[in-house]
C-alpha cells in the first residue's frame, strides 16, 4: 500500500467502526435490553469503548499521518496578494504572467493553497503597513514581500521594512502603483486629502515628497511591467527554494 493511502485506510476504518458501533447498539436494545437485562447506558458505555474510542483514534492517527505525508510535499508555490485601489493586483497578475506562478487574492489563497505555501506576497501600503502582511504570515511562508505604494524610493524601502519588523533575511521590494483619487472611499479618501494639504504645507518638501504631490493632484496609473524586473531577477535565481 502506498504511504499516501495510509491516512484513507484509517478513516475508512474510522467510518466502519462507528457503522459497527449503530448496529451493535441496535442488536444490544433489540436482543439483551428488551429481555431485561443490564440498564442500557451500560451497553452504549461497552460500545463506546469498544467502537468510538478505536474510532477517534483512526481519524487522529490519519490526520497526523497525512500532515507528516504532506509536509514539504503538497506546499503549492503561489502569488498572493491584497488590493485596495486594484494596482497591486495588477502588479499580481503580470508577475504571475511573467513567472508562471498561479495567483491569488489573500481570502481566496487560504482556502486554495495548503498552510505553509511558499509564497510572494504583495500588498498595498497605508502608513508604511504592508496591508494583509500579517495575516499572510500566519499562513504562507513568505518567500519574498513586494510593498505597493504611490512611491517606490529608498524611504518606503526602510519605512516599510521598519513598520512591518521584517527580518534582513526577507528580500523586499517596492513598487509604485500610484494614484487614482476616484477609487478612493471613506476614511481613506479624507486620509489622502489631509496628506495632501500636509505636503502643500511643508516648507522643505524632498524630491520624493514633491513627487508625491504631483501625483495627487493630476492622478496617475503607473503599474508597469518595468517596475518587476529586480523580483522577476530574484525569483529566477531563487525559484528552486520554494
Amino acid at each position: 500500500m502506498k504511504k499516501e493511502k495510509y491516512s484513507l485506510f484509517l478513516y475508512i476504518t474510522a467510518a466502519l467502526l462507528v457503522i459497527g458501533f449503530a448496529i451493535r447498539l441496535g442488536a444490544d436494545y433489540f436482543y439483551n435490553y428488551e429481555l431485561g437485562s443490564s440498564p442500557f447506558y451500560l451497553y452504549i458505555i461497552e460500545r463506546f469503548a469498544e467502537f468510538i474510542l478505536p474510532a477517534i483514534a483512526c481519524i487522529a492517527a490519519g490526520h497526523i499521518l497525512k500532515k507528516k505525508l504532506c509536509k514539504g510535499k503538497c506546499a503549492t508555490p503561489a502569488i498572493v496578494y491584497t488590493s485596495n485601489a486594484g494596482h497591486t493586483k495588477e502588479y499580481a497578475v503580470l508577475l504571475g504572467s511573467k513567472s508562471g506562478l498561479p495567483v491569488y487574492d489573500l481570502k481566496e489563497a487560504r482556502s486554495a493553497l495548503p498552510k505553509g505555501s511558499g509564497i510572494i506576497y504583495l500588498g498595498w501600503v497605508m502608513a508604511g503597513t504592508v496591508r494583509g502582511c500579517k495575516k499572510a504570515r500566519k499562513y504562507f511562508d513568505i518567500k519574498a514581500l513586494c510593498g505597493v505604494g504611490m512611491t517606490s524610493g529608498e524611504k518606503q524601502y526602510t519605512d516599510i521594512r521598519k513598520a512591518n519588523g521584517i527580518p534582513a533575511g526577507l528580500p523586499l521590494f517596492t513598487l509604485q502603483g500610484g494614484f487614482e483619487a476616484e477609487k478612493l472611499r471613506g476614511i481613506l479618501k479624507l486620509m489622502m486629502q489631509a496628506a495632501r494639504k500636509g505636503l502643500e504645507d511643508k516648507k522643505d518638501r524632498t524630491a520624493e515628497d514633491e513627487e508625491m504631490l504631483e501625483l495627487m493632484a493630476h492622478g496617475e496609473n503607473r503599474v508597469s511591467e518595468d517596475g518587476l524586473k529586480d523580483i522577476l531577477s530574484w525569483y529566477g535565481e531563487h525559484k528552486d527554494s520554494f
